[in-house]
Parts: structure tokens; C-alpha cells; sequence
């Protein structure tokens, strides 16, 4: 079981990393992310793992989860009434720009966030939710992202929330069903009973490849990975049934491993 538990941590590490890669890019701190992971831990546990095709009591939930029937009841409730519902805003810079776009005393008569001196006024806001981060670091990381404009010993609020850096929405939300896709026949490979119940899942690597060849394979896998998908395409279009009640979600998805960070 110790072997298993390291295996799980190794295999957990190197997923998460381009996972909070995009998070940390995003502005999504680790608080929201453990509230999310707890979330759809519940969430499996009620749905996948109940008997005779129920779902799971609060009580097993807890035991499969390490909750408690509480957490258990309150993330139930957060998963069907307001899935996007998280722990708190962007933890200190989101309190920030959270109490600038609220407090009374900050706000002008139109109701929004009124101009602040940088020394004492937005200082003293800093001070109010930094934590144990310097008041300079925050300062610097608002201006990075956008959120808050210099000028003149004054300070403008252009942003009423923290995002380091802005990508599609689409992209985003893309990012999760590729992974999640990935994801879901592997973990269906491993605990499938028989080799003859696995999904197709393959890999062609090698540590040993020049640097200056990337390029090179970067346009042959365009080329050739294009035209495999096409023919995929074609195969799942002659087999599509329009409008009938026995249908499933098939495919297959190609991407380059290519060792960056």
C-alpha cells in the first residue's frame, strides 16, 4: 500500500503541474483550487460509488472522502445549487479589490471605487489584507496585472478582480476537457478488469532526440497527425445516428510531448 500511496503522490505531482501552472497565471489561489478538489471529490464519491445504482449516502461519502458528514452536507449543497460558488476571492490581492469596489468610504458618489492616495489611503488598504506579504509585493503584482494604475501619488482601481493574465474563456474551459478526456481512459485502463475492456492508449517518445529537430517535428506531426485526425473524422461521421437514443461520445485526441518547464 506505501508503494501505491508514493506511486499516487509521483503520478499526482507531475499532473498538477501544468494545472497550477494555469492557475497561478489565472490569479486562482490555492485555497479556491482545495475547495473545488474537495467538491468533486464529493461529488465522484455520491455519483460512482453508491450501491445498486444509487448514490452514496452522506455517511459512506465521508468515509471514501475523509470528510466529515458536515463538509460532506455543505459541498453537496454548493455542487447543485452553485457549482462555481468557492472558498473566497483571490487571497489577499482579490480582498483587495473586493473592499475598494464595496466599502462605503472608498467609493465616490457614482458608487464606484474613488481615486486613493498611494500614501496613506491605499496603503492602509494593502495593510488591511496582506497577511504576511509585503505591502510593496502586492502593490507591484495589481500594477502587473492591470488592476490598479499609479499616477501622480494617486491610484486608480482599473479592475475589480486579479487576473495576472487574461486567456478565452473557451481556451480555458478547452484545457480541462482535453485533460479530462486523457484522464478518463487512463483511469479506466487501470482499473479495468480485462485488457479486453481498455481503450486504446499509446505513446511514441524518446529522450534522445536533438533539440534542433523540434521544429522539424512540429510540422510533421501538423502534417500527419492533421490528416490521421481527418480520416477519425470521416469514420465517426459514417457512423453518427442523427437523432437516435443509443449514442455515445467517441474519439480520440493527439498531442506533442515536448519537455518545457
Amino acid at each position: 500500500m506505501m508503494d501505491n500511496k508514493r506511486s499516487i503522490v509521483l503520478a499526482l505531482r507531475t499532473l498538477l503541474r501544468p494545472i497550477v501552472r494555469l492557475l497561478i497565471t489565472l490569479g486562482f489561489n490555492a485555497r479556491d483550487f482545495i475547495e473545488v478538489a474537495k467538491t468533486v471529490y464529493v461529488e465522484v464519491a455520491t455519483q460512482q460509488y453508491g450501491k445498486r445504482g444509487r448514490p452514496t449516502n452522506m455517511s459512506r461519502v465521508a468515509v471514501l472522502t475523509g470528510l466529515t458528514r458536515r463538509e460532506v452536507a455543505r459541498l453537496r449543497k454548493v455542487s447543485s445549487h452553485d457549482p462555481l460558488q468557492l472558498a473566497d476571492p483571490m487571497v489577499p490581492v482579490g480582498r483587495i479589490l473586493s473592499t475598494w469596489h464595496q466599502e462605503p468610504r472608498l467609493l465616490d458618489r457614482q458608487g464606484q471605487p474613488r481615486l486613493l492616495t498611494l500614501n496613506p489611503e491605499f496603503t492602509r488598504l494593502v495593510e488591511q489584507h496582506r497577511g504576511d506579504i509585503p505591502v510593496q509585493t502586492l502593490i507591484s503584482e495589481l500594477q502587473a496585472a492591470g488592476a490598479i494604475e499609479i499616477s501622480g501619488g494617486m491610484v486608480r482601481a482599473l479592475s475589480r478582480y486579479f487576473m495576472p493574465f487574461e486567456l478565452d474563456p473557451q481556451a480555458i474551459e478547452r484545457f480541462g476537457r482535453v485533460l479530462g478526456d486523457a484522464g478518463n481512459s487512463i483511469a479506466h485502463n487501470l482499473l479495468a478488469p480485462s485488457r479486453g475492456n481498455s481503450f486504446f492508449e499509446g505513446r511514441a517518445v524518446s529522450e534522445l532526440v536533438s533539440a534542433n529537430a523540434a521544429d522539424a517535428f512540429r510540422k510533421f506531426l501538423d502534417r500527419s497527425g492533421q490528416n490521421f485526425l481527418e480520416a477519425v473524422d470521416d469514420w465517426l461521421t459514417d457512423h453518427a445516428e442523427k437523432g437516435g437514443e443509443h449514442t455515445t461520445r467517441l474519439g480520440v485526441g493527439i498531442y506533442t510531448i515536448h519537455h518545457i518547464d
